[in-house]
């Protein structure tokens, strides 16, 4: 005669633990390494795509056309400058990088600058002639480079 399993006992595949992560072990550190390198490469820096310009460009083509929309200062180093949607000649600013999902706006041009003081003086003095609709004010960010940060 077969014996009748007791209720509290089950078969031994049944006995084994069930892992929190749902049987990946330790691979859970690689997927999470794997993420990182798909998330960098479908997000990619935009300053990656800028074009380093020196100040006379900027006063003589950019300026002297009123071509920018906007200049924002990061982290006191260097200025992105974006131009305008509807300046002819020129792609616009609202170029978004070559990646799958991002819809980040790209400055078209990169500056580094020496100081910020120095680089608002000679703005305001390069817009002396300007009306107030057309001048431009400076926007200031602070970025964390995470790769930098990590490694």
């Amino acid at each position: 005669m077969k014996q009748k399993p007791k209720k509290g006992t089950s078969k031994p595949e049944e006995q084994k633990k069930k892992s929190p992560l749902g049987g990946l072990g330790n691979n859970w550190i690689y997927l999470i390494f794997f993420g990182f390198i798909i998330a960098y490469t479908f997000f990619p820096s935009p300053a990656a795509e800028s074009k380093e310009i020196g100040w006379s460009f900027l006063q003589d083509s950019l300026l002297a056309k009123r071509e920018i929309s906007k200049i924002t200062v990061v982290n006191r180093e260097f200025a992105e400058i974006y131009i305008k949607k509807d300046t002819a000649g020129i792609t616009t600013s609202k170029e978004t990088s070559n990646s799958l999902f991002s819809t980040v706006e790209i400055p078209k041009y990169r500056m580094t600058i020496g100081s910020v003081e120095n680089f608002e003086n000679k703005l305001q003095q390069a817009q002396s002639t300007l009306s107030s609709i057309d001048k431009i004010d400076i926007q200031y960010q602070n970025r964390t480079n995470w790769s930098e940060t990590i490694s």
